[in-house]
């Protein structure tokens, strides 16, 4: 009955497209670390293909989380940035048509070599146009989570969610993971001081970037909210996917700062301010997320990344160079994985 009502929600959209109906293909595509399914539609005699998303409602997060990917991807596209066109919907089954994006990611892109500064200056120039329009008229009940970034995220999905899933199930560590505390709230009443008032998409990563020839798309949006500029471009710097070097993040860096100070010098000081903060935040939700993804979920190849992240996370928090954080600091460096 589920693959009959999937057919019948292709086949009326080919129909109404124009599109053969009897002779179309249908390939699976492979996830990453999402529940959702994800096919693409080859119609017959035609050089257009599409994507067929499925993400049953099965409880009320994830009716949420369909009217969030619906109505804040089309927010995006009425802001004139890149996201696939989102064709046909039906919310009821959580079925989605989009135009396709091709397969090419940024990770794997960039991972070439040859042209990947080019590619990065692309992505935040891209970056700044969400980060500053998109907020314009943004609606925050569009949310699945929370509307806005702030200290109880923080602390719940982020700083506890590495503590929980990286070093306790994880690693496994015997260390009085409570000595912790302190160090997480210290960077958390720091951090939380950022403006909070910018789109923030939350998982701007290479994997959720897409390269073609008229440019890069974006992917994965369901989870934006307001919040600070500066989580975001950690997320792409520091993504581990790619693992760019100190002097391609300084650079990258630097382009960003430079082009926040011309636009908005005001939002320019907060950025510079509570960027490496932020960071902190971004790399210990990551690590907390690759950990329970490959423990928990059977999806073993986030594993790799981990060692990378911690290398990062390591790094950040020298850069920051304060007592406060020398336990955090500490218990990290004890741990045998980077």
């Amino acid at each position: 009955m589920k693959n009959n009502s999937i057919m019948d929600f292709i086949s009326a959209f080919l129909k109404e497209s124009g599109l053969p109906v009897d002779n179309y293909a249908v390939s699976p595509l492979a996830g990453d670390g999402s529940k959702r399914l994800f096919k693409r539609i080859i119609p017959e005699g035609s050089k257009t293909t599409f994507i067929f998303m499925q993400n049953p409602p099965n409880n009320e997060f994830l009716k949420k989380e369909n009217y969030a990917y619906l109505n804040i991807g089309n927010h995006m596209l009425s802001k004139g940035l890149p996201l696939p066109q989102i064709i046909r919907h039906d919310l009821d089954k959580g079925f989605f048509i989009l135009e396709d994006m091709g397969d090419l990611t940024l990770q794997e892109e960039a991972l070439k070599g040859s042209r990947r500064i080019a590619l990065y200056e692309e992505v935040i120039e891209t970056l700044l146009k969400l980060q500053l329009k998109g907020r314009e008229d943004f609606d925050t009940t569009w949310c699945c989570q929370t509307p806005f970034y702030d200290s109880t995220l923080m602390r719940e999905k982020e700083a506890w969610y590495f503590r929980d899933a990286f070093l306790r199930d994880y690693t496994k560590t015997d260390i009085d993971l409570s000595t912790l505390d302190e160090s997480f709230e210290y960077i958390i009443t720091v951090a939380e001081k950022a403006d909070n008032n910018y789109l923030l998409y939350r998982d701007f990563q290479s994997r959720n970037i897409m390269c073609r020839d008229k440019g890069i798309a974006l992917l994965d949006w369901q989870g934006a909210r307001l919040g600070p500029l500066a989580y975001d471009l950690a997320s792409l710097i520091y993504d581990p996917y790619v693992d760019l070097s100190g002097t391609e993040r300084n650079h990258l860096i630097d382009v960003y700062a430079s082009s926040l100070k011309h636009i908005n010098p005001d939002a320019y000081e907060s950025f510079i301010r509570y960027f490496l903060y932020i960071a902190v935040m971004r790399l210990l939700q990551a690590l907390g997320a690759y950990s329970f993804l490959s423990l928990k979920k059977g999806k073993k190849y986030f594993e790799k990344y981990i060692p990378v992240a911690l290398r990062s996370l390591i790094y950040v928090l020298d850069e920051i160079s304060d007592n406060r954080l020398s336990r955090l600091l500490g218990v990290i460096k004890e741990v045998d994985f980077v």
